[in-house]
């Protein structure tokens, strides 16, 4: 499954619109979730004809665009000036899971980092302490991207250039369950100056292997110490380097089949009793 994610900053201009075609043409894509279009509501359709899809919805302001392709079904949670929240149920093979298409001005309109950012003023520590609370506090972590480390650039050159990482996705536990691997392309900044979020999503039933990764609130839970301290083996080698990679690699399994275990469910239920209230 490919997304689209991208501030466009008008719909109109500098023919960012007929990029965003070229791209679905291409990528076919599930969803394509536009910010700023800086177009009347009115006209969210004549542009959805353009792409080809059935669906086109926007939030409370009309900040934040969403259109839907062929064989997915959309269910509106949510809808306010900042926020958009959906349900997406794939109709080919049952998936479905929960998005928040987030338009962040101004409080999350910051770095998470002081090197996602170069050039202008310093960047402020309490905004990005602020920022990182918030996605902790949600169990949320970030999704790999590839291409260039910043997404937005003030359009000037020299000593007035700045260029920040503004956009990005976030994911919980659950959304890695349900998708073996989660990724980013940071496209090319043509058409506007964010630069768009190409997100692919391979589900289980491909080959692709999902690559490891530590969430640090495993190690809030009660039974992570043990699941640890009973996969770790501790008894001296002859090669040390050779036996902390295979208590690597054992842990590793350990860790994804437990928190499969301890977390995958809980967001399950959670799926079932929002549908069933």
């Amino acid at each position: 499954m490919n997304a689209l994610i991208w501030n466009i900053r008008s719909v109109r201009t500098q023919n960012a619109f007929q990029r965003v075609k070229m791209l679905h043409n291409h990528h076919k894509f599930a969803f394509v979730a536009l910010f700023e279009p800086f177009q009347e509501v009115r006209h969210i359709n004549k542009y959805r004809r353009r792409l080809r899809m059935p669906l086109g919805i926007h939030n409370s302001n009309g900040k934040i665009w969403l259109y839907i392709n062929h064989g997915f079904d959309v269910s509106v949670m949510s809808n306010l000036d900042q926020q958009l929240t959906v349900l997406i149920n794939n109709q080919y093979n049952a998936l479905n899971f929960y998005a928040t298409i987030v338009y962040t001005k101004p409080w999350f309109n910051v770095v998470l980092d002081g090197d996602k950012k170069i050039g202008g003023v310093l960047v402020d520590a309490a905004d990005i302490d602020d920022f990182k609370t918030c996605i902790e506090s949600c169990y949320l972590s970030q999704v790999p991207f590839k291409g260039s480390p910043f997404t937005w650039w003030n359009g000037r050159a020299g000593d007035d250039c700045i260029f920040e990482r503004l956009d990005r996705i976030l994911i919980n536990a659950g959304m890695q369950n349900i998708f073996a691997q989660l990724e980013i392309d940071h496209l090319p900044r043509i058409g506007s100056d964010h630069a768009p979020m190409l997100l692919t999503c391979s589900d289980r039933g491909t080959n692709k292997k999902k690559p490891f990764r530590f969430l640090n609130f495993w190690t809030e839970h009660e039974s992570f110490k043990e699941v640890v301290r009973l996969n770790w083996d501790s008894h001296i080698s002859f090669n040390p380097f050779l036996e902390f990679k295979r208590n690597i690699k054992k842990i590793k399994k350990a860790l994804t089949m437990w928190s499969r275990e301890t977390y995958g469910d809980i967001f399950q239920q959670l799926i079932i009793r929002e549908e069933i209230a």
